[in-house]
């Protein structure tokens, strides 16, 4: 399945987080991390009263690591520093993914953050890194 049809499919299935012709920015690789804070930040909106609303603003790939920025309305206070973990973490978690293939990092693996096209850093398997340069 193409990335466009994913990145819909995801949108529409979180129609509470995206606000209307949102647009994800980043590949496709990383499409399931996002996925998993849907999950997590639909969680909170069904199952706590502790939040209204919460919404992405943007999601990218930034120097080679994923971003997720959002705003929400919080009753607790102290779900702040929660949800900023939270993200923090999937953040980290993406410079061990290839962002082409979705592909983890482990010790038959091998995941990158590297620069390519000039200086635009990715984070990319071997494989993905070659057609990066290839198509160049």
């Amino acid at each position: 399945m193409k990335k466009k049809n994913r990145e819909q499919k995801l949108i529409e299935q979180y129609p509470d987080l995206f606000p209307e012709n949102f647009v994800i920015q980043c590949n496709e690789g990383w499409l399931e991390l996002i996925r998993l804070v849907c999950i997590y930040f639909q969680g909170l909106l069904d199952n706590t009263n502790d939040i209204k609303k919460i919404n992405f603003f943007q999601i990218k790939e930034k120097f080679g690591y994923l971003r997720i920025y959002f705003d929400y309305s919080p009753k607790n206070k102290n779900l702040y520093n929660i949800l900023h973990e939270f993200i923090w973490t999937i953040e980290q978690v993406s410079g061990l993914v290839c962002e082409d293939c979705g592909k983890i990092k482990n010790k038959n693996f091998d995941v990158q953050t590297k620069a390519v096209e000039g200086i635009r850093i990715r984070t990319l398997c071997k494989k993905c890194f070659q057609n990066a340069k290839d198509s160049e």
